[in-house]
């Protein structure tokens, strides 16, 4: 009985903190207990989005709903000054004091339904964005590997999978794909061997995995998150949006050759801003976590011609912040209550 009992106390107690976070944020204490503690928070904070409303392909950690979406944005519109990335980087630039309570807000991958679906709430709330983009979707026509990878576990019908990769953190493996949650676990195993790969030995790996599930190589995840156009992007960045560079195939640059990472590095920039016909000075590294960049990929990234970059590593930039190691804060799909509370525990 007790194994029954443990996960409805479990259960029972979560539901009764949500609903107390609720009750703080809609009473008006949350903002409150927030407010006393403005004087600490000092810094710049990023945050960083991907899709919006999409698909359940990428799970809460990449997609947030819509509603969350917009009552996080609503939340952020009375309670912080939302700046522009170009106005957040000058102030790091200049090296002076940030006042308290500056946020930026990032989009990564370059998902339809940034335009879709974020851009009408970015306007509605006058909340200036920059949306990350990785350029191979526009000129090859197929998705982000990463989501071919997700996509081609949820197309299976096989019970497991076996490899043989000795060179790779997966070594020779077999996986049990008999639920979806175990199909996530082989998915979150086999993704840090393919991001240390280079680009064509990744296709290589790709296309094992896929024969050894029984699905066609070449399926494609398009209809289920499809990607910004080169229409969107240009109605996109004539509206206060800032499009950046997410480099050409979504690589951890750190894995890659000097002349492989450059490559990526200026190849994306020239294809955007042919696309929208002015200058990208902004990137963000793919992964972004401090293993996927060094201070090798830092010099080609300025030599590549960006005035600034951002990771993925958690935390609020000082005014000493570097400007080719910006620091972000990853947006889960919680509803504005719990968003609050987690800005302010990190601001505590």
């Amino acid at each position: 009985m007790k194994k029954w009992l443990a996960p409805a106390r479990s259960r029972r107690l979560r539901a009764a903190q949500r609903l107390a976070l609720k009750a703080a944020y809609y009473s008006g204490a949350l903002h409150a207990y927030r407010g006393a503690r403005r004087a600490r928070i000092h810094g710049l904070t990023v945050l960083m989005y991907h899709s919006i409303g999409g698909s359940d392909l990428l799970g809460p950690g990449l997609a947030v709903s819509v509603k969350n979406f917009a009552g996080q944005l609503e939340y952020l519109a009375r309670s912080f000054d939302i700046v522009p990335l170009d106005s957040a980087v000058g102030m790091l630039r200049a090296g002076a004091p940030i006042p308290d309570n500056t946020i930026a807000l990032t989009f990564d991958d370059g998902f339809r339904d940034n335009y879709e679906a974020a851009f009408p709430l970015l306007k509605r709330y006058g909340a200036p964005a920059a949306m990350f983009v990785a350029t191979q979707p526009l000129t090859d026509g197929i998705s982000l590997w990463p989501y071919r990878l997700r996509f081609l576990f949820k197309k299976t019908q096989a019970r497991e999978l076996r490899l043989n990769w000795p060179r790779t953190t997966v070594g020779r493996g077999a996986f049990n794909l008999a639920s979806a949650r175990k199909r996530r676990r082989a998915v979150d195993a086999l993704e840090p061997a393919l991001i240390a790969a280079v680009p064509s030995e990744r296709e290589r790996m790709l296309a094992e995995i896929a024969r050894g599930l029984g699905v066609d190589v070449t399926s494609d995840p398009a209809d289920e998150a499809p990607i910004l156009t080169a229409e969107q992007l240009k109605i996109l960045s004539a509206g206060d949006i800032e499009i950046g560079s997410h480099t050409v195939t979504h690589p951890a640059l750190s894995s890659l050759s000097c002349t492989d990472a450059a490559e990526e590095l200026t190849a994306s920039k020239k294809t955007l801003e042919a696309a929208l016909g002015r200058r990208v000075r902004f990137l963000a590294y793919p992964f972004g976590a401090s293993q996927h960049f060094n201070a090798e990929v830092e010099d080609l990234t300025q030599k590549a011609g960006y005035e600034a970059a951002l990771t993925t590593v958690p935390g609020v930039n000082g005014r000493s912040a570097d400007l080719f190691a910006i620091k972000r804060l990853g947006v889960y799909d919680d509803p504005p209550a719990i968003f609050a509370f987690k800005l302010s525990r990190w601001f505590a």
